[in-house]
């Protein structure tokens, strides 16, 4: 028997006639069991997670499924989607690909952090940011190295470490490169920096970044994939290193990287 998981975003316009059509095509299908459910806390073990709905929807539970090794059909039902392999009217197309057993798969490696002894993750970024308001008028001041090296002192609105996943998302808008998620390599993405000269650096994943927040005169937020995780005070530190897992997304055979980036990343939407 092989079990499905359905995780979508009842918010996204529409969503009721996918969801039913996921469920229909299910149900025709033998020795196939699938449970529907709302609330990414609600995630359970599965052979597949079906996710509906656009690039929010798959990052609430990208992580868990990473973790427990389960791989992603992502259908886009949003509006972009960059994420998504599948769009809606994919959604046979996708199923009877993973019943098949023959299907190949993209590996996103996954960025994990750590500090003051606590372990955060994020599969597009993690940021480190100024704190806007009358405690945070002042710019960030972070330190970088890379395996040790120094690499610059960034003063501006902070920093961002984005995955391949992640550099066509909030670093792409900062000035960072794309980067095709088969790259084993993170990204170092300045945010606002206050320097004529600030390029981006791409850098081995397997390698280790770290941030000194000693100079800072103002808290720093730390950011995973746009969720507020901790605040940072003056003199902490930050490790950024590859996770141990990655996230697992079923892939569409018909499309490609370039082509999406052509499609999705120039308002022809989908």
């Amino acid at each position: 028997m092989i079990q499905f998981g359905i995780y979508y975003n009842y918010k996204t316009q529409g969503i009721g006639q996918y969801l039913e059509a996921v469920r229909g095509f299910l149900d025709s299908r033998p020795n196939v069991t699938y449970t529907v459910f709302q609330n990414a806390r609600e995630f359970f073990p599965c052979d597949f997670l079906i996710t509906l709905g656009g690039d929010g929807t798959i990052l609430n539970v990208a992580l868990q499924a990473a973790q427990a090794g389960i791989p992603i059909i992502a259908v886009n039902c949003g509006t972009v989607g960059f994420l998504a392999e599948f769009e809606k009217d994919d959604i046979e197309k996708a199923i009877t690909l993973a019943l098949s057993g023959d299907y190949p798969v993209t590996m996103r490696s996954i960025v994990r952090v750590e500090t003051g002894g606590e372990v955060f993750f994020g599969l597009n970024e993690i940021n480190l940011s100024r704190i806007y308001g009358e405690s945070g008028i002042c710019m960030t001041t972070i330190g970088a190295s890379i395996d040790d090296n120094p690499v610059d002192t960034y003063r501006g609105d902070g920093v961002i470490v984005a995955t391949p996943t992640g550099s066509t998302a909030y670093s792409l808008s900062a000035g960072g490169s794309v980067l095709p998620p088969d790259i084993r390599a993170f990204m170092l993405t300045p945010v606002c920096c206050h320097a004529l000269h600030r390029t981006p650096i791409v850098f081995s994943e397997d390698s280790v970044a770290k941030f000194d927040l000693s100079a800072t005169k103002t808290d720093v937020a730390l950011y995973c994939d746009g969720k507020l995780k901790k605040v940072l005070s003056r003199g902490a530190t930050v490790v950024v290193r590859k996770a141990a897992f990655s996230a697992v997304f079923i892939r569409n055979k018909s499309i490609n990287f370039y082509n999406k980036l052509l499609i999705k990343l120039n308002g022809v939407y989908c």
